[in-house]
């Protein structure tokens, strides 16, 4: 059996010629409803005011944007749109032409500050329904804004240069004071200035003192840090052999003066070398041994004494013991400092006392001086800022009365509809066509179908006005009025290829059965066509209904069904049950009476004997039967006759239902003729597919 191994571009497109319809439907539902959708919405209109960020006079004049003195550099432009963006400057400036404070939050939350790019430019946009309305909104708000700006920047000026002037008062009085103060000191002193030696002196105790206060600032975070690694650990305390309490613990006691010591030499050699010495360096990598040393025991002795293997406490109890001994450096070093610093200032005592003194006089004057300058600089500043009465916003193109909504953009929509309707039937398309198990094409029974196609038939387009008048007959018998169609065309050469098989073999084969595996898939209306094209051909044909449940055959040959099958199974000759055509050489056998147990009566010797008999009279005994995968009368019958043609339905039956079907009847050794293929739709690809069975079924 051989399988496509590979999907063409003409499945694609059978698939899309089957099911065009749900994608038609796709595409009208998408357009309709975003049409409609767009026809019920409310035009929304944009307009826009311009600002412009002047440059400012002075830095004073920035201080409104407090901001600025937090952000640092931070770009301008980003923080006038930052500012502006706030909802509490917008809503004040909205409350000033909105009396009504629900329709001033509805401006406000409509109203977006947006970045003109690479210029000084500020958009200030408003959306809404009326495009009268937004824009005079939108012009006022823009004033508002610029208004409150220049009002919070006098303002801010205004209480920078009181604040700078009183400053700037108190400072120059104590200059004064200070100055007067040394001139008097030096004129009775006698003394100009300080030694060297009192200058380094001086660095030293400094020195010491930042370093005190340096390692009291350490001792405070490590105090925090040390809680809180308590706090954790007493959560599994049982699971800890030895104390918290590290100053308890000997084993580093040597580590810790060490590493002081080192510490302290180290700050020695910097103070008075530097830090490019070859002494520095050498105590550098000593400090750096002892500390690679230190950390190695206390990993070594957390492993010792923690029970518990969890490595998240065991860190946390590592932390906690360094932390604890650089807590202990710390406190030895401030009890030493003092020591030094009490040193240093006994040296210090030992030199001039009026020198300390005005050195400490000068010292302060200095700085007073260089903030006296700064305050005075920026007094200056305020003074333009405030004669300028500058604007840091100004409105440089009011918002005009806009003439097109943004939205909804009608066409955009529906194109975009249209597209996504198209797109989703194709996608539903083939995810249908996916999980659909029908067979879609004859190619597809001849590669997983092992027997003989015997022919391909389209799906019927009946014709009344094809009828001959004077004729009553079924439309559905086309063999027998319409002689030209693709239809009748294909069932002659269906009744070739019946011929041809049936006469092959061992002997001929007069009795047909035509079955199925579902019902209503058009097996009645094959066979009475074919049965009508033998007769045609010069057989003498007998069509006998043995579809004990839905007979259908008396209706396409309009003959009454009082008398039939049923009446001959159950004792009734078979010549009184024959029945004439209008077609010459065609007899037919109706099922009779529809009997309460159809399988019984044709699992009877009977109907061997009702075939043979009628096998003797005729050419071909063609014989209607129900589907054999719904009932077992098609079994029974399939052991029963020369043959059997199985009929297969496109978009109906699936590969899984044919092969059932083909199994059943396999195992009752019914003899298969072929399949016939019915309800192909006349597409581009048919001429094709009729064309290769056509030939295909002689050569098999």
């Amino acid at each position: 059996m051989q399988y496509k191994s590979h999907i063409e571009l003409k499945d694609y497109i059978d698939i899309v010629f089957r099911r065009y319809l749900l994608i038609i439907q796709a595409v009208v539902i998408f357009t309709i409803v975003t049409a409609v959708y767009n026809y019920f919405l409310k035009p929304v209109y944009i307009t826009s005011a311009t600002l412009m960020i002047r440059k400012p006079v002075s830095s004073i004049s920035t201080t409104i944007f407090y901001e600025l003195d937090l952000i640092g550099s931070m770009n301008q432009k980003a923080t006038y749109l930052r500012l502006l963006n706030n909802r509490t400057i917008l809503s004040n400036a909205a409350k000033k032409i909105i009396r009504d404070p629900k329709e001033a939050q509805s401006v406000v939350s409509r109203i977006r500050i947006t970045d003109m790019a690479n210029t000084k430019l500020i958009t200030v946009s408003l959306t809404g329904h009326d495009p009268q309305k937004i824009t005079l909104q939108v012009n006022e708000i823009a004033r508002a804004i610029v208004e409150h700006t220049y009002d919070s920047n006098m303002k801010t000026i205004s209480n920078t240069e009181q604040f700078i002037e009183k400053q700037l008062n108190e400072i120059g009085r104590k200059l004064i004071i200070q100055e007067e103060e040394i001139k008097d000191f030096k004129i009775k002193s006698g003394v100009e200035g300080l030694t060297n030696r009192t200058s380094v002196i001086s660095s030293r105790i400094s020195n010491y003192q930042t370093q005190i206060d340096e390692n009291n600032l350490k001792i405070r975070k490590l105090n925090i840090l040390l809680s809180g690694y308590k706090l954790e650990l007493s959560k599994i305390s049982e699971h800890i052999e030895k104390t918290f309490n590290v100053s308890e613990n000997p084993e580093y006691e040597k580590y810790k003066m060490q590493v002081g010591q080192k510490r302290m030499e180290l700050e020695g050699i910097s103070a008075v070398f530097g830090k490019k010495h070859p002494k520095f360096k050498k105590v550098y990598h000593e400090l750096a041994y002892l500390e690679e040393e230190l950390k190695k025991s206390i990993k070594e002795e957390v492993k010792s004494f923690t029970k518990e293997k969890n490595p998240y406490y065991a860190k946390v109890y590592e932390n906690y013991i360094t932390a604890g001994i650089e807590k202990s450096i710390l406190v030895d070093q401030n009890e030493a400092l003092p020591k030094k610093i009490k040193l240093e200032k006994e040296n210090l005592l030992t030199l001039p006392v009026i020198g300390l003194s005005l050195e400490r006089m000068q010292r302060e004057f200095r700085v007073n001086e260089r903030i006296y300058q700064l305050i005075k600089e920026k007094h200056s500043e305020t003074q333009i800022a405030q004669t300028a009465k500058e604007k840091l916003l100004d409105v440089v193109a009011e918002a005009t009365l806009p003439t097109s909504p943004i939205r909804p953009m009608k066409l955009k929509n529906i194109s975009i509809a249209f597209i996504s309707g198209l797109g989703f039937g194709f996608i539903l398309v083939f995810i249908m066509e996916f999980f659909d198990q029908s067979i879609k094409s004859p190619v597809e029974i001849k590669e997983h179908i092992a027997y003989n196609m015997l022919g391909v038939i389209p799906e019927i387009k009946t014709d009344h006005e094809k009828i001959p008048e004077g004729i009553i007959m079924n439309p559905f018998l086309i063999m027998g009025y319409d002689f030209r169609s693709s239809a009748s065309e294909n069932i002659r050469v269906l009744r070739t290829n019946i011929d041809f098989a049936a006469s092959s073999g061992d002997y001929p084969k007069k009795s047909l059965m035509i079955t199925n595996s579902s019902k209503g898939e058009g097996k009645s209306f094959i066979i009475s066509n074919i049965a009508i094209s033998f007769a045609s051909a010069g057989k003498k044909v007998l069509l006998i209904d043995s579809d004990l449940r839905r007979s259908k055959l008396h209706l396409y040959f309009g003959i009454l069904n009082t008398d039939g099958l049923t009446n001959i199974l159950l004792g009734d000759s078979i010549g009184s049950n024959i029945r004439k055509t209008i077609f010459d050489g065609l007899d037919i056998i109706t099922s009779g009476p529809l009997p309460p147990n159809p399988s019984e009566l044709i699992s009877t010797g009977r109907m061997s004997e009702i075939i043979e008999e009628c096998e003797k009279e005729y050419d071909y005994v063609l014989i209607d039967a129900p589907p054999v995968t719904a009932v077992t009368d098609a079994q029974l019958l399939a052991s029963q006759t020369d043959g059997i043609l199985f009929l297969i339905s496109l978009y109906s039956d699936s590969m899984p239902q044919v092969n059932a079907g083909l199994e059943l009847i396999e195992k009752v050794n019914g003899k298969i003729l072929g399949v016939v293929c019915n309800r192909v739709k006349e597409t581009a690809f048919y001429k094709a597919y009729y064309s290769y069975y056509k030939y295909d079924s002689y050569s098999s």
